[in-house]
C-alpha cells in the first residue's frame, strides 16, 4: 500500500519558508475573489494582420493574429459580416487573474545580512484589467464613463483599431450578433426596428488616489455593438491606408524599398485581400514586390555617415577626419594609429582582434628589435616595411660646435678633438657661427 509522502518542511525564516507562505497567500486570494464574484471573464478579439502583444508583467499575454498560419484550424476564431465583408477574428478569452507579489521588506537569516530573505504582499490584475491594457495600447477607447472622466488613450503609433474587448466570452457576442443582425436586416428593409439593441460591456479604467499611490479602478460600461463595430472597423481602414501611403511616398522619393518595412506590406496585402486596395499590375515595379538589396542599402547608408568617427572612449567626435588621438587621450582608431607610428598604450592594443592583432604583434617585434637607444619610428618612416633603414650622413659639426667641443675637452682634461688648425678658443667667431 502506498503511503503519502510528507510535505518537505522548510527551515524557518528561509526563503522557502517564505515562497511556501507566499504561495498560500496567492490561494487565499484568489478564493477570496471568487467568493466575491470579482473574477468574471472577458474576451479580447485581434482582427488585424499583426498579433497583438503586451509589456512587462503582463508580456505573457498575447492574441495572435488570424492570418497567421502557424494556428492549428480548431483554434478560437469568429467571423463577423460588416460592410458587406467577412471579417475573421482570434479571441482570447482571459478567465483568471494574474496573481504577482511586490516586495515590502527584506529580512536577514539568521542574522547573516548577507541572505536577505524577501517578504511580498500579494498584488492582482482581474481579467477585466489585461482586457483593458489592450485596448489601451492597440485601439483607442471609445466611451467614456458616467462622471466623463475616462483617461485619454496614450499617443501610441501601435493603435491599429481591429481590437474588440467586452464582458463575457464567444457565447455573450454570439448572441449580441443575433440582435445585431435583426437590427441590420431592419434598416436594410426599412423597417423601423423596435427589438432590443445589441449591446456590449466595454471595460474602462479610472485612477484612484491610494494613498501616495495612484491606483486604477474598473468598470464596464453598455455601447451598442453597432456603433463599436462601425467606430473600429473604419478606424482600422484608415490606418491601414495611412500606413500604405507612407510606404509609398517613401518609395517615391527615394525609389528604393530600403525604408518600406515588413509591416507595411502586411498592411498592403490585407487591404489588397479585404478589398480596398488594387494589387499591383504584372511587371509593375511596386514596392510591395521588391526586395531589399542589403548591398545597396548599406553603401547608401554609409555615404549618407558623417566621415568623422567617435572617440571609443568618451564618444566625442573628432575635430577633423585623421585626428590619431581624442582630447581624452584615447585613439581615434587604435590600429591605424599605431599602424601610423604613434605610441600607443598596451591597454588599447589588447583590444585589438583578428588580422589586425597579427599584424600590430608584428609590428610591435619589428619596432622592438629595431631599437638602438631610439625606438624604431614605425612603418610611416619606412620605405619598405621590414627593411633595414640606411644610417644617415653624419652632419659636419660648426665651427661654433667644435669650439665648445674643444673647450668641454679642455675642462676635463681630456685631449682636445682634432679640430682645423685655424681654431683658437678664445678667437672671436664670425656673426654667421654665433
Amino acid at each position: 500500500m502506498a503511503t503519502a509522502m510528507p510535505s518537505m518542511q522548510m527551515p524557518a525564516g528561509s526563503v522557502g519558508q517564505k515562497a511556501q507562505e507566499f504561495a498560500e497567500l496567492v490561494k487565499a486570494k484568489h478564493m477570496e475573489l471568487t467568493e466575491t464574484g470579482q473574477i468574471v471573464p472577458f474576451t479580447v478579439i485581434n482582427f488585424n494582420p499583426v498579433p497583438l502583444t503586451l509589456e512587462g508583467m503582463l508580456a505573457r499575454y498575447r492574441v495572435p493574429s488570424p492570418e497567421d498560419e502557424r494556428l492549428p484550424k480548431d483554434v478560437s476564431r469568429i467571423t463577423l459580416s460588416w460592410a458587406g465583408k467577412e471579417r475573421i477574428g482570434h479571441a482570447l478569452t482571459l478567465r483568471e487573474p494574474h496573481m504577482y507579489g511586490r516586495m515590502m521588506n527584506a529580512t536577514p537569516y539568521n542574522g547573516d545580512k548577507s541572505i536577505a530573505v524577501p517578504e511580498r504582499s500579494v498584488e492582482y490584475i482581474l481579467p477585466i484589467g489585461i482586457a483593458f491594457t489592450f485596448l489601451e495600447h492597440f485601439s483607442p477607447i471609445f466611451v467614456t464613463g458616467v462622471d466623463k472622466t475616462a483617461p485619454a488613450p496614450p499617443k501610441d503609433g501601435r493603435r491599429i483599431y481591429g481590437v474588440m474587448a467586452f464582458k463575457g466570452d464567444l457565447r455573450t457576442l454570439a448572441a449580441q450578433s443575433e440582435l445585431l443582425e435583426e437590427e441590420l436586416a431592419a434598416k436594410k428593409d426599412g423597417i423601423a426596428y423596435t427589438g432590443p439593441r445589441a449591446m456590449i460591456e466595454v471595460p474602462l479604467a479610472r485612477l484612484l488616489n491610494v494613498g501616495n499611490q495612484k491606483r486604477r479602478s474598473y468598470s464596464v460600461v453598455q455601447f451598442p455593438l453597432r456603433d463599436y463595430l462601425s467606430q473600429m472597423f473604419d478606424g482600422q481602414v484608415k490606418f491601414a491606408s495611412v500606413a500604405v501611403s507612407r510606404a509609398q511616398q517613401k518609395f517615391s522619393e527615394t525609389e528604393t524599398v530600403k525604408d518600406i518595412s515588413e509591416s507595411d506590406r502586411v498592411w498592403m496585402r490585407w487591404l489588397i485581400k479585404m478589398g480596398y486596395a488594387n494589387s499591383p499590375k504584372s511587371g509593375e515595379r511596386h514596392w510591395l514586390n521588391e526586395v531589399v538589396d542589403l548591398g545597396v542599402a548599406l553603401n547608401s547608408s554609409l555615404e549618407n555617415e558623417s566621415p568623422k568617427r567617435k572617440c571609443p572612449a568618451c564618444k566625442r567626435v573628432e575635430p577633423e577626419f585623421g585626428t590619431p588621438f581624442c582630447q581624452c587621450g584615447a585613439p581615434m582608431d587604435v590600429f591605424k594609429t599605431y599602424m601610423d607610428g604613434f605610441p600607443v598604450p598596451d591597454s588599447w592594443l589588447e583590444t585589438l582582434r583578428g588580422e589586425q592583432r597579427t599584424e600590430m604583434l608584428a609590428e610591435k617585434a619589428r619596432r622592438k628589435a629595431g631599437m638602438d637607444g631610439e625606438p624604431d619610428p614605425g612603418p610611416a618612416a619606412r620605405s619598405v616595411v621590414g627593411a633595414t633603414a640606411a644610417p644617415a650622413a653624419e652632419k659636419p659639426m660648426t665651427r661654433a660646435a667644435r669650439r665648445a667641443a674643444a673647450k668641454a675637452a679642455k675642462a676635463a682634461g681630456a685631449a682636445a678633438p682634432a679640430v682645423e688648425d685655424d681654431l683658437d678658443p678664445n678667437a672671436k667667431l664670425p656673426d654667421d657661427e654665433v
